[in-house]
């Protein structure tokens, strides 16, 4: 009865500090609530029993807001299936390795180095390819390990070499401000977000040794749709159509299943450890699909299944650039001058910062032509 009473008691003491003024000002003792609410929402999740949800999950968001770096494991699964829901093939793709950030909400702080695995399988005949990728933010990095066989292609002439790209400086630099300013909008589409979903009351499990908060989240198409739509067009700016997103988006999530989302929260850190996504797609049942495109009776419907696990919190991350990276857009010039394939004595001149390019040759004319490239364009 004790632990009942305190229960209540810390709960409607939460309560209050949620409905509290929204400046020091107004409240002169504020700071000193916050550091108590805190405190004892700490204490009161370590009491015995399930919790609220939406209370473990606020304390996730603030822990995993502070986190610098951690290694982590997408596994996404895509099962397309006809339209008597027989499967007919499946998409599989394992995104793995270490992120490291100054900023959760700053794209161009982000730096990564993973590693993406991808395989493809329809009607028994089946594809795959492996690539490693590193970015500093503005900066991206990657070394092809596995390719497919394409026809005309010699794609060895690709593998086993990291390359370098670059976005334009100009483009670099307007990404840079506007995810500076757009830094409090998506904070707050977050925060709308998570306030209108339907978290379940957070029970105490065991996850691989480690005590965590089980919670099950479930959102409604309104409150999914405003914050997809709502996050677009903060990145969008001016020139966003939102009645047109809000169609399309709308669209999409009609002919979605509910979306179940679990996640598994460390009890004593609040870190997230894992985070599982599934839903189901009719996708005949989308406006404007493209029948023409696909074949209904081979694709009809795409289940979607997601996890990812999250460790090594915090960890120093050192970002190591690959020293002797080429130059993208240049080697993939030069390979398709040569009709998709590569002279490999030529390989080393891809390692100095490429020159200007040469005149362009009747046969080189011809190539681009073919594959829709403007020769004047070319030329500029």
């Amino acid at each position: 009865m004790k632990q009942l009473i305190f229960s209540l008691f810390i709960s409607f003491f939460l309560l209050l500090s949620s409905a509290s003024g929204a400046s020091a000002f107004e409240n002169p003792f504020k700071d000193i609530k916050e550091k108590v609410s805190d405190g004892l929402t700490s204490l009161y999740l370590k009491l015995p029993g399930s919790k609220p949800g939406d209370v473990v999950l606020r304390e996730s968001i603030e822990a995993m807001e502070e986190v610098s770096s951690l290694d982590s494991k997408t596994e996404v699964e895509l099962i397309m299936k006809d339209q008597d829901e027989m499967e007919t093939g499946n998409i599989n793709l394992v995104i793995s390795g270490t992120s490291a950030f100054d900023d959760v909400y700053n794209p161009d702080s982000l730096k990564q180095d993973v590693n993406i695995d991808g395989s493809f399988e329809v009607e028994g005949i089946g594809m795959s390819a492996n690539v490693d990728l590193k970015t500093d933010g503005e900066t991206l990095y990657f070394k092809v390990n596995q390719l497919p066989a394409l026809p005309f292609f010699d794609t060895k002439a690709i593998q086993d070499k990291w390359f370098i790209t670059r976005a334009q400086e100009e483009t670099a630099v307007d990404s840079t401000d506007a995810s500076l300013e757009n830094e409090e909008e998506l904070k707050q589409a977050w925060i709308e977000f998570r306030d209108g979903v339907d978290i379940g009351q957070a029970e105490k499990q065991d996850l691989d040794g480690v005590g965590v908060f089980y919670l099950q989240v479930k959102m409604s198409d309104e409150v999914l749709k405003d914050y997809i739509v709502s996050t677009a067009q903060i990145e969008g700016g001016e020139s966003f159509d939102r009645e047109k997103t809000e169609k399309e988006v709308q669209g999409v999530l009609d002919a979605m299943d509910d979306i179940n989302v679990e996640l598994w929260i460390d009890r004593s850190t609040y870190y997230m450890r894992k985070v599982s996504f599934q839903t189901k797609v009719n996708l005949t049942e989308i406006e404007d699909f493209d029948t023409s495109q696909v074949d209904p009776q081979m694709l009809s419907i795409m289940e979607v299944q997601a996890i990812t696990t999250m460790d090594k919190f915090n960890d120093e991350f050192e970002f190591v650039v690959p020293e002797e990276a080429l130059d993208f857009e240049s080697y993939f010039y030069q390979f398709m001058m040569n009709g998709g394939s590569f002279d490999q004595s030529v390989l080393g001149a891809f390692a100095e910062e490429p020159a200007e390019l040469p005149e362009l040759s009747p046969r080189e004319k011809m190539l681009l032509e073919q594959y829709g490239v403007e020769v004047e364009e070319v030329i500029q």
